[in-house]
């Protein structure tokens, strides 16, 4: 991750839409655009906030760009709507954009059934795609990339706020060097994943 260039960013990301699974097909537009457009519109009015549907839409998005459990979407739509607007509006009150306010957005969000590390970095980062990035395998993966077995693309992960912040920080980086925004790193590290 720390050699690639604008010139080879550009390509993986005119790739994404080739490697998207059709299943996936139909949410993309939901996470990408249409969400995140929705939580900067309510910037302009109030404090911005993610709606049930719109978490529930999210969570399919993620379970259809990875592995399938169905007990996921269960726990995530027995939030009350209220709960949704009050813990995603708390945490995306809290975030700056730097490591010392992730954690406690990563808390924030953790009260919502179904939503661990993973998920609730998916919420910030539809929140903030420039600088807060989606705790993806394939991003994982690819940020702390080493060969051999056990390794690379095969790499364990624990899903934990340590590791979501070790990544973070590792794409603040990228940031800062190139000036990428997380969500096209997300997006690179997908297709290189395929």
């Amino acid at each position: 991750i720390d050699t690639i260039t604008e010139r080879a960013l550009a390509a993986l990301l005119a790739e994404y839409p080739s490697v998207v699974p059709s299943r996936a097909a139909s949410y993309e537009e939901a996470r990408y655009a249409t969400i995140p457009q929705a939580v900067s519109d309510r910037r302009q009015d109030e404090a911005p906030a993610l709606e049930q549907s719109e978490v529930a839409a999210l969570i399919d998005w993620k379970l259809s760009h990875g592995t399938f459990r169905p007990k996921l979407k269960q726990l995530v739509q027995s939030n009350s709507p209220d709960l949704v607007r009050t813990a995603t509006a708390t945490a995306f009150a809290k975030y700056d954009g730097h490591r010392g306010s992730v954690q406690s957005c990563l808390t924030d969000l953790c009260v919502l059934s179904g939503i661990g590390p993973a998920s609730a970095s998916l919420l910030l980062s539809v929140a903030f795609p420039d600088s807060a990035p989606f705790f993806s395998d394939e991003l994982f993966r690819w940020a702390f990339w080493e060969p051999g077995k056990g390794k690379g693309w095969d790499r364990p992960i624990r899903y934990t706020p340590k590791e979501y912040l070790l990544l973070f920080d590792k794409v603040q980086q990228l940031r800062q060097q190139h000036g990428w925004a997380a969500m096209k790193v997300e997006k690179a590290a997908y297709v290189l994943g395929r």
